[in-house]
């Protein structure tokens, strides 16, 4: 538009001349308009390459304003706050007989709590939502059912898994961890529910997500004996759908050590009643032992453990002589007369209380431990009436 004003202007001052006059004064004219046209030619780029740079620093200003996403699938978002960042599951050792059947729950199931504070993410990028996920699960067992609908894990104790349960939402190992891997989601946090600071001011707090976790040892087969842990049994993340990918695992699950044993025998009659004769008051003027009963203990064993037992009383021990048990005492109950027992069938080695008998290696069937239990007078004078005492005992292998 400029080189078109200074062209007109030359025009009009050439016009009503000689056609000399009007070459000399056009020359003369047209000669600035030239360096006049040239620079504003020249202004007139700089403008255009001016208002370029303008347009695409505007276009590079508006790149950098738009909502952010994950740049790809490999990026890993932010991370809520764990307590505790590790947590174990303890449920002691455990004895499982060899009769036990397959299914059956062993020992007590052991629980404990979990929490994820997400405060900061929201606070930080202002997402929406926030959804905890379990992921990176230890070898589990999807071919055996787990009694309270969790998922079954393997250990190194043949015949042993672990039977682990959540809430609020339960343990499972579908295709929900991150990135499809075997897990679950434990829940969802929303952004309605953070405080904060005034109406639309910046994220002051947000209610965490507590979980509980309870594991259940279950026997599956053919019991060894052994020790085992899972560490970790699973691991945590977070992502926000929409805006996040999974935070990289920040948290551990894990299964405390159990000690899984097998008893060598099992005992055929745990709640055992030996019956003495009945004898005249008279009778404890003869010498020791009178009314002598011979009894057995008796197991079922699998062959080559050394085994021993030990007794304990029940019923007082009377100290003024080994192996001897107290009368319970109260009305109809006869008075100084104890039971004495023996680590024989004939009466003849007392006991010791708290010292284990041995008996020598299993053998694979019955076995018959040999005892007997007599009377015994523990004062004068003896009185009539009924003579009831207990004791217990341990079986122990090696």
């Amino acid at each position: 538009m400029l080189v078109r004003v200074f062209a007109a202007k030359a025009r009009q001052e050439c016009v009503g001349v000689s056609a000399d006059q009007r070459y000399l004064r056009c020359t003369r004219h047209r000669q600035p308009n030239r360096r006049q046209s040239a620079m504003n030619n020249h202004q007139v780029n700089a403008f255009f390459r001016f208002h370029q740079v303008l347009w695409l620093l505007a276009l590079v200003a508006g790149l950098l304003v738009l909502p952010t996403k994950p740049a790809n699938a490999a990026s890993a978002g932010p991370a809520c706050t764990p307590a505790p960042t590790s947590s174990t599951i303890s449920m002691g050792n455990v004895n499982v007989p060899a009769n036990t059947p397959n299914g059956t729950l062993l020992g007590s199931s052991s629980t404990v709590t979990m929490s994820f504070d997400c405060t900061s993410v929201f606070s930080d990028n202002d997402y929406p939502n926030v959804t905890i996920q379990v992921g990176n699960l230890a070898t589990f067992d999807g071919n055996t059912t787990a009694p309270s609908g969790g998922i079954m894990f393997k250990t190194n104790v043949p015949g042993i898994e672990v039977d682990l349960t959540a809430t609020p939402n339960q343990a499972s190992d579908g295709p929900n961890g991150p990135a499809g891997v075997p897990g679950w989601e434990l829940g969802t946090l929303n952004q309605t529910s953070c405080t904060r600071h005034g109406r639309h001011g910046r994220i002051e707090s947000c209610p965490p997500l507590s979980a509980t976790f309870t594991a259940q040892l279950v026997k599956v087969g053919a019991v060894t004996p052994g020790t085992f842990n899972i560490s970790p049994v699973a691991q945590f993340t977070n992502y926000s759908n929409g805006y996040s990918n999974s935070a990289n695992y920040y948290a551990n699950l894990n299964i405390g050590s159990v000690t899984v044993t097998v008893p060598a025998c099992t005992v055929v009659n745990s709640n055992q009643t030996v019956t003495l004769p009945t004898v005249l008051a008279s009778a404890f003027s003869a010498p020791p032992p009178i009314g002598q009963t011979p009894f057995n203990v008796q197991l079922n064993c699998s062959a080559g453990s050394p085994l021993s037992i030990t007794l304990y009383p029940g019923t007082p021990a009377f100290t003024g002589a080994a192996g001897v048990l107290t009368n319970t005492t109260g009305a109809g109950y006869a008075g100084n007369v104890g039971v004495r027992l023996f680590s024989d069938s004939s009466c003849t080695n007392a006991i010791t209380f708290g010292t284990a008998i041995s008996e020598g290696t299993t053998q694979s069937g019955t076995m018959n431990l040999p005892f007997c239990a007599s009377y015994y007078q523990t004062g004068s004078p003896v009185s009539a009436g009924q003579v009831t005492a207990t004791a217990t005992y341990t079986l122990t292998y090696q």
